[in-house]
């Protein structure tokens, strides 16, 4: 895969997650949704981003600067 195509599909995924987080956080938002939907959708999507985010920890190596 050519840099071009590899940049625009980085882009893409960037733009498909926040556009999850953003839905995500709408959702959970007291002051825009129900109570019944606040708990769905914790229930559901709260698991799911903390193993992306424990997947995100396990695989991250630190660079040159210990980041």
């Amino acid at each position: 895969m050519n840099s071009d195509a590899l940049s625009r599909a980085f882009h893409l995924l960037d733009q498909d997650m926040l556009g999850y987080l953003d839905t995500v956080e709408l959702l959970t938002n007291e002051h825009e949704s129900d109570e019944q939907t606040v708990l769905a959708v914790a229930r559901t999507e709260v698991p799911r981003l903390v193993a992306a985010l424990r997947g995100t920890l396990i695989n991250h190596s630190a660079d040159v600067f210990g980041l």
